[in-house]
């Protein structure tokens, strides 16, 4: 590994820059020897009052069009002594999320998905699924466009490869369509415009298909793989992964009222997922956790708080369903005020109380369906894939395969959160 340091105030300033590009060509080392991939840490600093003007998107898709992956950091201001060493927080996640955008997995994942009776101790592979329409920008309307991304984790060893599938021919980056590893799919995806569609249209059931067969090649002989998705983005794509579908039987062409029953069953393909787990984190549609408290004479009020859960529970009366607690990183980080919330709510908190960081508790919720054989498996690895996250740690709203394809489009330099929960199609 090799650092070099550079002050390229020119390409990081903000505004319309004609010179952007020049600036960019001063920069040495951006091209590395082969099998070497360069990673960019940029710091830069932005009001975010003039979108238009930010400068982090058009550095983003410039660098990525030479095969360049970039993190932006804006730095804090001295507040210590300088014999003091500093708790640097952000530069710290900034490096550890350059890591991640290059694909990088710490091999305790493998420990975590093999540990106990419920562990697996096969080769097996997880794939996670996003799509996402975004319609128009975020202040004007438009065209909508549709971003999806594949991300398999594929298990080596002790240690894991991250690829990604690119579904066209990236001719910046002179990338073929196909499965890369991880940080060459992504400087491919950013250096792409984000292709218009729609969710419903056909020929994204079939593109997914056409990559989820092209990875075969990749897949360790008769481990097979584990297909995740995101409930919030893909459950209106197949009818299986639909609530009211969930007892329903394909008939033999794979299919329920005319559609493809599940990612990944087209026959065409030749190989099914051993399990398709779909994972819904932060929906309106699933309950909180609450807190549980029993009598006890010797606490305030007579109560006593059981102790908050972070546990996988399966939901009564479904073989299919399980519920992660999620306990918020303000609560488990110690005594108040990181717990305000605990004993009192935002309304009758003190004015002290009220200036802090309030949270809620939310559940991630895990549905195993088209599975070979004993579901909870499914449900445990999804579960522990969301508690081991990459970058990071605290626990990600969803597993990690998932969350690896969700961050492919948020990065992208024409990203823009145009769709909320709220707007989406209601879950059924």
């Amino acid at each position: 590994m090799e650092i070099v340091f550079h002050h390229a105030k020119e390409l990081l300033v903000h505004g319309r820059q004609r010179q952007r590009i020049d600036a960019l060509n001063r920069v040495p080392h951006l091209t590395g020897p082969a099998g070497t991939g360069v990673l960019a840490l940029c710091e830069t600093e932005y009001d975010g009052k003039t979108p238009d003007e930010d400068a982090k998107p058009l550095v983003n898709s410039l660098l990525a069009e030479r095969g360049v992956l970039a993190q932006f950091l804006a730095t804090a201001p001295e507040t210590k002594p300088v014999h003091e060493p500093a708790d640097d927080y952000r530069g710290h996640g900034a490096l550890a999320d350059l890591m991640r955008v290059a694909g990088l997995v710490h091999p305790r994942m493998t420990k975590a998905l093999s540990y106990g009776s419920l562990g697996t101790k096969e080769p097996v592979t997880y794939v996670g699924l996003h799509v996402r329409e975004q319609r128009g920008n975020a202040w004007t309307n438009g065209r909508p466009k549709l971003s999806w991304s594949l991300v398999a984790t594929i298990p080596d060893g002790e240690h894991w490869r991250v690829l990604a599938y690119q579904a066209v021919r990236e001719r910046k980056t002179d990338t073929e369509a196909g499965w890369h590893d991880y940080f060459t799919a992504n400087a491919a995806f950013r250096a792409s415009p984000l292709p218009g569609g729609k969710r419903q249209d056909d020929v994204l059931v079939a593109a997914i298909d056409t990559a989820l067969r092209l990875l075969q090649p990749h897949i360790a002989t008769g481990a097979g793989y584990v297909l995740m998705v995101s409930g919030d983005s893909a459950r209106s794509l197949y009818p299986l992964l639909a609530n009211k579908n969930l007892d329903l039987e394909p008939d033999a062409s794979c299919l329920v009222n005319g559609r493809l029953a599940l990612p990944g069953w087209d026959p065409a393909t030749g190989h099914r997922p051993r399990a398709v787990v779909r994972v819904t984190s932060g929906s309106r549609d699933l309950p909180r956790p609450v807190e549980v408290r029993v009598s006890d004479p010797k606490a305030e009020n007579g109560l006593y708080i059981v102790k908050t859960t972070e546990s996988l529970y399966a939901l009564n009366g479904s073989a299919s369903t399980w519920i992660l607690s999620n306990v918020p990183r303000q609560f488990a980080g110690g005594p108040p005020p990181r717990r305000v919330g605990r004993d009192v709510g935002r309304w009758s908190a003190s004015a002290e109380l009220g200036r802090n960081t309030w949270y809620a508790h939310t559940a991630t919720e895990i549905v195993v369906v088209g599975v070979d054989s004993d579901p909870v498996r499914y449900a445990v690895a999804a579960a522990r894939l969301c508690d081991h996250s990459v970058s990071w740690d605290g626990r990600t709203s969803y597993p990690v395969p998932v969350h690896l394809a969700r961050l492919m489009d948020r990065n992208h330099p024409e990203y823009r959160r145009t769709v909320d929960a709220d707007d989406e199609e209601p879950s059924q």
